[in-house]
């Protein structure tokens, strides 16, 4: 069954900001600025419309996909995955900084380029789930990557949700930028699924979850924590301590004049920070098998740790997928 989405969209707001402005602009855009597109019979992946608008502008967009293997699909080997997703990121017209792919003992695989300011990570599963994720910023569109990687993958996408990250108000003395916490922290707009029909698919056969995935914004950071290359791998490693993990992949890479990307890859984990010091903004993603309350726990550590003076943090369930989207053969590979 194809996912369905909803006109209405959700934003996290400042409760000191007024919302009806903003939500009634976000509606309007959202109705007018077109509809969507599927890939494949069922289950395809709907192309959510998001444009800049006169009063409000975003930093980065953020696509989150769960899908699994078509049904008497073979499964790529690690060369052929990496390759499909240099390829779906050069297709989209981005910079490649670091690309990393790996295969477990369990089944399991894990996937992941680091592109300029942005990545898009792939964690495969033996029961055949996959759980993706594309970030971008500025005027890249992470769909892209993903409508080149189903092209090229055969995989089915069963849901997929965009988040608008970084959502601010615009100023014409700024160019669309913005450096007051007050007016950056509008929050992350996001798409959901029509509640009634979404109902519909939660029976008895549904899968637990693959993961939890926490998705935080951090403003009003400190400049130079977050604009240190080292200091950001220093809190990437403690918090990757009180997971327990180890075997890491380990990525940084600092921009001039400013700004870094940092990205750590692990069985059934990532963790990645994309840093804006001169708008003391630092968006940061967790993905783990831990439970949401611990990756609660750790990430309103790193706010302290990052001394930012707000975050908006969100923490979702992953890889949930009806047991009769899982491919037979995908199950032979445990």
């Amino acid at each position: 069954m194809p996912t369905l989405f909803s006109n209405r969209s959700r934003v996290t707001l400042n409760p000191a900001i007024k919302l009806n402005s903003l939500y009634s602009r976000l509606q309007a855009e959202h109705t007018l600025s077109g509809s969507l597109y599927r890939l494949g019979l069922l289950g395809g992946l709907h192309k959510h419309a998001v444009l800049p608008l006169d009063l409000y502008r975003y930093i980065g967009r953020h696509i989150l996909v769960e899908a699994s293997w078509l049904s008497n699909a073979k499964i790529p080997t690690m060369e052929s995955l990496l390759a499909h997703l240099k390829a779906s990121v050069d297709a989209a017209g981005l910079t490649r900084l670091y690309q990393y792919a790996n295969a477990f003992a369990d089944g399991s695989l894990v996937a992941a380029i680091v592109i300029q300011e942005s990545h898009i990570i792939l964690h495969g599963y033996a029961d055949g789930r996959l759980v993706i994720d594309a970030y971008t910023c500025g005027v890249a569109d992470p769909q892209a990557i993903i409508v080149e990687l189903c092209q090229r993958l055969p995989m089915r996408v069963t849901n997929s949700q965009l988040l608008v990250r970084g959502l601010h108000e615009n100023t014409r003395d700024n160019d669309g930028w913005c450096t007051d916490p007050a007016r950056l922290r509008l929050g992350i707009r996001e798409e959901k699924p029509v509640h009634a029909f979404f109902k519909k698919l939660r029976n008895d056969r549904m899968l637990t979850p693959t993961g939890w995935h926490g998705i935080a914004e951090f403003y009003g950071c400190d400049s130079t924590k977050i604009n240190c290359a080292d200091s950001m791998v220093e809190i990437f490693n403690d918090l990757c301590d009180q997971l327990g993990l180890k075997n890491v992949q380990k990525f940084q890479h600092p921009f001039q004049p400013q700004g870094l990307s940092v990205t750590f890859v692990a069985k059934s984990f990532h963790m990645t920070v994309h840093s804006w010091p001169e708008l003391y903004y630092a968006p940061v993603d967790l993905y783990c098998s831990e439970s949401e309350s611990f990756i609660r726990a750790l990430l309103s550590q790193m706010q302290s740790t990052l001394d930012a003076k707000a975050m908006v943090l969100h923490v979702k369930e992953r890889g949930i997928d009806r047991v009769d989207a899982i491919t037979e053969e995908a199950r032979l590979l445990r």
